[in-house]
């Protein structure tokens, strides 16, 4: 499997973003999801929008059966929860990315890959993939914070060297 890399340039960032928007507004919103936030693109796709109370986001990692309470910025709280409502999820039970043909399923990871991938390509970025949206998030919370320990607790991580690998480039 090949190694994804973090997007370091805020330009590059926006492209991408800006691109998903063009493409989807759901592809928007995945996106921003894993930027914002630092998930697995696993947990991103089984979101649902009974997990987010106010400005928290409560769930249960599929990969390490964690719960993981996460504060979300005020502006970002507002968009999620518009797109939420814009797209009739009112239902707490419907997931925030579901599979076009089965509206009870979520995307799949192998899809939300081949998006971000097409989307990255288009704008000239490459080694782009879903977790790369987890890679940033970390880089950027380390350059912000300078603090090893607050990326390894943001991204729960049981140790440091795990977290470490996050920051190369």
């Amino acid at each position: 499997m090949k190694k994804v890399k973090p997007i370091l340039s805020p330009d590059e960032l926006t492209r991408l973003i800006g691109a998903a928007a063009d493409w989807n507004p759901k592809y928007n919103m995945l996106l921003r999801l894993g930027f914002e936030t630092g998930l697995r693109i696993s947990d991103i796709l089984r979101l649902k929008p009974c997990m987010i109370k106010d400005q928290t986001l409560i769930l249960t990692e599929k990969k390490t059966g964690k719960t993981r309470v996460i504060k979300l910025d005020t502006g970002f709280s507002r968009y999620l929860k518009n797109y939420a409502r814009r797209y009739r999820l009112s239902k707490t039970d419907y997931y925030i990315f579901r599979y076009p043909k089965d509206k009870d399923k979520p995307l799949s990871r192998i899809r939300a890959w081949a998006l971000i991938k097409t989307i990255a390509k288009e704008q000239g970025l490459e080694d782009i993939g879903t977790h790369t949206m987890r890679k940033t998030f970390a880089v950027n919370l380390y350059n912000q914070t300078g603090s090893l320990e607050k990326v390894r607790e943001a991204l729960n991580h049981s140790t440091e060297e795990i977290t470490k690998k996050y920051l190369k480039t």
